[in-house]
């Protein structure tokens, strides 16, 4: 009977080994991705708009696009920041790769 036990209590552990083996090394590859921030573009405004509106404009219309809503994904997303010397408003998407 203690054998038994003994064999059966292996089994488990070994069982537990190897799913957490699996679970980690899921979860190794799954951190491999970063976050990026890559540059969409420079919008310097119209005749009837900013260069703020101009951006933030086309960030709602990516966020849309691309996640469904205007605030993107979570940690995904669209958004402006000032560029080009203050003349500027650049288009910046912060994705994982």
């Amino acid at each position: 009977m203690t054998k038994r036990i003994a064999k059966a209590s292996v089994g488990i552990l070994m069982a537990v080994v190897s799913a957490t083996g699996i679970l980690t090394a899921g979860a190794g590859t799954a951190s491999a991705a970063t976050l990026q921030n890559t540059l969409e573009g420079s919008y310097y405004g119209t005749q009837w708009l900013t260069p703020y509106m101009e951006c933030h404009n086309e960030e709602i219309d990516r966020n849309k696009r691309t996640y469904g809503n205007e605030a993107g994904g979570g940690n995904e997303y669209f958004y402006c920041a000032v560029g080009d010397r203050g003349l500027a408003y650049n288009l910046w998407w912060r994705h994982y790769v």
